[in-house]
């Protein structure tokens, strides 16, 4: 007999572990909700289940203050009547690292696995919008389907509840999207009857975009505590509707109805930001710009150093010390959440962020330390000197300059009553700036110079006041990819050489064997690409305007003046150095102190000074500009902006994403009917490029996410530096949001006062962003190269060595690490490129096998075929925008 068709409710509650109240506030009621929860599972078996947010981590929140209460936890999970994970965190999708989602969901799963199971339904309830890869990344997992509320546009006129969702590489997943939130019926009344008559206004809302004859019904909200009268409920209902029941059930009971019911459903492919219906908050791309940068360290550490390093050092039989890795990168993930990562909470809560960024980065500092000493360690020395290893990140050799700052640990050593000094340390101090230093390269037996600098602020052990530590800087050339190369510190000059670069202080230029830079007098910059002659004039420019927002959006003011810094008289110095030419642009802007005291929709009259100081740089063999910019920020209520004006005719824009680049439409829907004022401002995340086909203009970012484009003709790049706003939300007198935010709370520390320092790139190019090589261009941007000292080498390695190439160059490396269940390798790649690839990985050692596998890590079954040759894996037809995950095993391993 076939099942007939059942409504699921699902009780649940949305726990935000930080927002209009720090953590462990929150955390208080939270163990009381759940001791509630316990007491009433066990005594009413008729309460069928609960849904903990799916976010694993409560769970871990719970049992510090209750542990002695895991094993009832366990029995609840085990049974199936408690769902947990999921994820590890609820993030924000966009804010956050592709791998950061994956390694959130990876520990999610062994969190609520160690509990008793993981729910297999990926679960977003309040997420400010959704990635387009969102449905390879729930298949990588095996997800069963997918559960979301907020970013529905104009979709919402032909696209049902129910529909399949299918990402840039063509992979699907049954997909429901909640039609009116997480909370359709929230709060059921306890009077019977009335719960029963909301319930019933509610399926009549749902079933005006349903497809199917049965509904989802989510019983929680914010902070819910468990409603202890819902089988009462449920069973009145359905003596009232026996044709057409309610079960109390778990997300996966509806969507295993769901997997009966798949026929004729619509498929939709692409990303969702919209807010016709509800907000999506885009303003929290800019909020607190510091905690988008400290999450880009973190992530980029973790990700293109810590990890892959210390797996390169396991395969040479050194430590994989998995858990430390996994503290780091929890305290990152702990600052992941959609009120958390977006800087829209309390001012509290993001000064305990910083705490946790802090660890985060201190702990992948270490690591990738260890990690490199370690290899360096079994590097062959055969010169004379001082012998530094040079790192690369990248799968593709690279030439690039290097700062190397020695940091001695142990910085002595005891001896009875005796000590003496690390010998490293020892030698930083011979390393004086009026003394000639060289690198000597013995590959090509170059020596170039070395610039010594001191660094007088920084952090270190002194033992005597006037010990000043020194920065060594140098060009190191062809490092090889994801691997290594000795270099000696010699005393004495350098070989007379022609280098790339170029400075004429007369026509205020700087040039590089790529680029050429001409300084105005305002401090805009032309730049030309020298192979192509494609060049764009009057670059950065500063632009300045009012908002009287809050973190969740910006808001134009009603009355208000652009102010830029196209007019100002900029003063502009040149410094030249052996591996760097700088053009130091200086700058004051004044502006409005803040809003006007009783008109939130104008500016004050009063003006002060906004200083502003760009480091402007070219290195030998760099394809782009690199600029810092230090802003003294003592304005309030404003946004300032780095623009790039393009007048490249184009529709379109092409941003850095998640496992892929973004084609985003220049054309704005009609939003008059829409709770947000639509713009196309939006996210990046390592770049944004717009280009004709024939010429491009790409900008890079530390930490930057929100990009706009403007202008009909000009299409302008405008880069967000600096939001400063005052308040969690501002809910009666916002211009660019027509529905409630959140609660209207003050942060006087969102307004960002202080000294802001921020990194960008500009890359101009011939052709579109593939042919031009952009994703990696803007990885060098982000990955430096680094450098240890070789201590007690072994000779057991080369002098050089790569560890993985990767080509072609539209195949991105994104991650290297040793697996969690098993003794082999990991390596994902993934195909930014238009069209379908080949790609072919080298490793430093013969490939034993080497296998695909889901992002879960488990083996699967996929199209892309793989052959090994000795040291050579070729993984071919592979699609445009597929990730794709390998378990190598290799010799010695």
């Amino acid at each position: 007999m076939k099942r007939r068709n059942e409504s699921i409710l699902v009780s649940h509650t949305h726990w935000d572990r930080e927002w209009y109240k720090p953590f462990q506030t929150f955390r208080g009621y939270m163990v009381e909700m759940i001791d509630c929860l316990i007491d009433l599972m066990e005594k009413n078996p008729d309460y069928k289940h609960f849904l903990l947010d799916g976010q694993s981590i409560l769970l871990e929140d719970y049992f510090e203050v209750r542990p002695e209460n895991k094993e009832r936890i366990r029995a609840l999970v085990s049974s199936g009547r408690l769902s947990v994970g999921p994820f590890y965190v609820l993030p924000d999708m966009f804010l956050v690292s592709a791998e950061s989602i994956v390694r959130n969901l990876l520990l999610g799963i062994m969190t609520a696995e160690e509990c008793g199971g993981s729910q297999k339904i990926g679960y977003q309830p309040d997420c400010f919008g959704q990635i387009a890869q969102t449905p390879q990344i729930m298949k990588g997992f095996a997800f069963k389907g997918f559960v979301f509320w907020r970013g529905l546009g104009d979709e919402i006129d032909f696209l049902p509840t129910t529909f399949l969702w299918e990402a840039p590489s063509g992979d699907r997943i049954l997909t429901h999207q909640i039609a009116i939130g997480y909370f359709n019926v929230g709060d059921l009344p306890q009077d019977t009857d009335a719960a029963i008559t909301l319930i019933e206004k509610t399926k009549v809302m749902l079933q005006e975009r349903s497809n199917r004859n049965f509904h989802l019904f989510l019983n929680g909200h914010d902070h819910a505590f468990p409603q202890r009268n819902v089988p009462q409920i449920i069973n009145a209902y359905n003596e009232k509707h026996p044709n057409d029941p309610i079960r109390h059930g778990s997300l996966q009971d509806f969507f295993n109805q769901l997997e009966e019911n798949t026929h004729n459903l619509p498929v939709y492919r692409g990303e969702f930001r919209g807010a016709r219906m509800f907000p999506v908050l885009p303003g929290v791309l800019s909020s607190r710009i510091y905690l988008k940068q400290a999450n880009h360290r973190c992530q980029t550490k973790l990700e293109n150093y810590a990890e892959p390093f210390s797996a390169w050092a396991w395969t040479l039989g050194e430590n994989y010390d998995r858990s430390y890795l996994w503290l780091a990168w929890k305290w990152l993930l702990e600052n992941h959440p959609h009120d958390s990562i977006c800087g829209c909470s309390i001012d509290q809560v993001h000064r305990e962020m910083e705490t946790r960024f802090a660890w985060s980065e201190q702990i992948a500092d270490l690591l990738t330390l260890k990690a490199m000493e370690r290899i360096a360690s079994k590097a062959t020395v055969s010169g004379e000197g001082f012998p530094i290893a040079v790192f690369n990140p990248s799968p593709w050799k690279r030439t690039g300059v290097v700062e190397f700052l020695s940091e001695p640990f142990p910085p002595f050593t005891f001896n009875s009553q005796q000590f003496t000094f690390n010998p490293s340390l020892v030698k930083s101090l011979d390393f004086k700036p009026d003394r000639n230093f060289c690198i000597v390269d013995q590959e090509d037996g170059r020596t170039l110079p070395v610039e010594v600098f001191e660094e007088p602020e920084s952090y270190a052990f002194r033992f005597f006041e006037n010990m000043t530590r020194y920065t060594l800087r140098f060009l190191a050339t062809d490092v090889p990819a994801c691997g290594y190369k000795v270099l000696y510190v010699k005393e004495g000059k350098a070989e007379t050489a022609n280098s790339p670069l170029k400075l004429d202080v007369g026509k205020r230029t700087i040039e590089n064997e790529y680029l050429r830079v001409k300084l105005n007098p305002n401090g805009t910059m032309d730049v030309t690409e020298l192979s192509s002659g494609v060049t764009f004039t009057g670059l950065h420019i500063f632009e300045d305007v009012g908002d009287n927002g809050d973190e969740y959006n910006y808001s134009q003011l009603k009355e208000d003046e652009i102010i830029t810094s196209e007019h100002v008289n900029a003063e502009i110095s040149f410094e030249e150095h052996p591996a760097r030419l700088d053009a130091i642009v200086k700058m004051e802007m004044l502006l409005p102190k803040s809003l006007e005291e009783g008109n939130r929709n104008r500016r004050s009259r009063e003006r002060i000074p906004l200083r502003i100081t760009s480091i402007i740089s070219l290195f030998p063999g760099s394809r782009f500009v690199n600029c810092k910019t230090e802003i003294e920020n003592v304005a309030k209520d404003h946004r300032l902006r780095v623009l790039f004006p393009t007048s490249i005719e184009s529709d379109v824009v092409y941003a850095d994403g998640h496992f892929g680049v973004v084609e985003r439409s220049l054309k704005l829907p009609d939003d008059t009917n829409w709770i947000e004022v639509q713009t196309t401002a939006n996210h990046q995340n390592l770049f944004v490029d717009i280009n004709n086909g024939k010429k491009g203009l790409a900008i890079a970012n530390k930490g930057l996410p929100e990009y706009e484009i403007y202008g009909e003709n000009e299409r302008t790049i405008a880069i967000t530096l600096v939001r400063s706003v005052g308040w969690l939300s501002r809910n009666m007198d916002h211009n660019n949001r027509r529905i409630f935010g959140g609660p209207a709370i003050p942060t006087p520390e969102a307004q960002c006062q202080g000294r802001l320092t921020v990194e960008y790139a500009v890359i101009p190019h011939p052709g579109d962003w593939e042919e031009a090589m952009i994703p990696r261009i803007a990885r060098e941007f982000t990955c430096d190269l680094r450098a240890v000292e070789v201590k007690n080498p072994l000779h057991k390695l080369p002098a050089s060595t790569s560890f993985l190439e990767v080509e072609p160059p539209s195949i991105i490396l994104s991650a290297v690490k040793k697996a969690e269940k098993e003794e082999v390798l990991i390596i994902r790649i993934y195909n930014t490129g238009k069209k379908q690839q080949n790609a072919t990985l080298t490793l430093s050692k013969p490939v034993k096998s080497a296998k695909i596998i889901n992002l879960a890590e488990n083996e699967i079954r996929e199209e892309a075929s793989i052959s090994i040759k000795e040291n050579k894996i070729k993984v071919e037809c592979i699609p445009a925008a597929k990730i794709v995950t390998l378990k190598i095993n290799t010799a010695d391993q």
